[in-house]
């Protein structure tokens, strides 16, 4: 007999979607590009282009925290992957952008995590919400500006 996985439940709201659209169009702004939401299957949220052109992937967060809270950010290193996969497939960089209480941030996904461990989510009571995340050290993040998104 085969055993099939149920499908995880979606935990985004309206009101995270809400945060990453406002998230988006202050980049969209910035980075004076377009912003295209990205079907689910991809594990990322966005592709930016210029002029009808792809020129980045994008996997936003929203911490309702002050940016040095935490010594770390965290990322699901599945994300990590799907951003190596199509940033190696599509030649455009894939960036992690992250809006705290008092800071928009981004890394590259290319650059390397501090360390990995095994993090995600316990107040779901869901398995799935555990898994290996990679985590950058926050000193390390990057002040998005015009010049960020170099085309």
């Amino acid at each position: 007999m085969t055993y099939i996985e149920p499908p995880r439940p979606i935990y985004e709201t309206k009101h995270d979607i809400d945060n990453e659209n406002v998230l988006v169009n202050s980049l969209e702004e910035l980075w004076e590009c377009k912003a295209h939401k990205l079907p689910r299957s991809y594990h990322l949220d966005f592709a930016l282009f210029k002029k009808n052109k792809l020129v980045a992937l994008v996997e936003t967060k929203r911490r309702q925290v002050v940016r040095y809270k935490y010594p770390t950010i965290m990322v699901s290193a599945s994300k990590r992957l799907a951003a190596h996969q199509y940033s190696d497939l599509l030649g455009v960089p894939a960036f992690f952008v992250i809006e705290y209480d008092d800071a928009v941030c981004f890394i590259d996904f290319d650059e390397e995590p501090d360390f990995h461990a095994m993090g995600g989510r316990v107040d779901r009571n869901d398995p799935a919400d555990t898994e290996i995340v990679c985590h950058y050290k926050s000193n390390r993040l990057h002040t998005p500006n015009q010049n960020s998104l170099r085309t």
